[in-house]
């Protein structure tokens, strides 16, 4: 098996983890995360990525994430395996 189909099979069997835990597709993203702390899981250049920040919008074609740099980042919806709310404090609720 290639390095890209090994990649997408794991790509594809974390999204269906996602949906299972959490009901609905990785991909459709609640407008209400706008404006939150979210990380991502994302594929790119062959291998998975992270990558957190603020969501600023979510579009058709995909997510924009700005840190605490100011840096804006556009990430296509394809390359999302998983995004969920991060706290960047690294703090837990208890």
């Amino acid at each position: 098996m290639s390095e890209q189909s090994a990649l997408k099979q794991q790509a594809d069997e974390q999204r269906k983890a996602f949906k299972e835990a959490h009901g609905y597709p990785a991909h459709l993203i609640p407008d209400i995360w706008v404006g939150q702390n979210v990380a991502m899981n994302t594929l790119g250049g062959g291998s998975l990525a992270l990558a957190n920040g603020t969501l600023e919008t979510v579009t058709p074609e995909g997510f924009v994430l700005s840190n605490e740099l100011g840096r804006v980042v556009f990430i296509p919806r394809q390359a999302v395996v998983q995004m969920e709310l991060y706290d960047p404090t690294g703090a837990t609720a208890e």
